[in-house]
């Protein structure tokens, strides 16, 4: 059993006593507060599913593009791609 403490019911200050609220620091407060600084609004970076499939759609594979980057490429380089060889998979190159 825990001994009693002397002055167990004594009133503790608080930190805030002798604070009160004193009306006369308003006097002292802007008429008008200042202007509140502009709300900017941002829009999330989330687009339509319609853009999404258009997006898609640009960028399937197109067989009659890639065999005129291949002329293209072939013409510069002055070499052949090795027969059979397609954009389509990732491993064009020359061997």
């Amino acid at each position: 059993m825990p001994k009693p403490v002397a002055n167990a019911g004594a009133k503790v200050p608080s930190p805030m006593a002798g604070l009160a609220f004193n009306p006369s620091i308003l006097k002292n407060l802007p008429k008008h507060p200042a202007p509140a600084s502009p709300v900017v609004k941002t829009q999330a970076s989330v687009t339509s599913l319609e853009d999404d499939l258009q997006t898609k759609e640009q960028f399937k594979y197109d067989p009659l593009l890639e065999r005129t980057a291949k002329e293209w490429i072939e013409a510069v380089l002055q070499e052949s791609f090795p027969e059979g060889s397609t954009f389509a998979n990732g491993t064009v190159g020359f061997f």
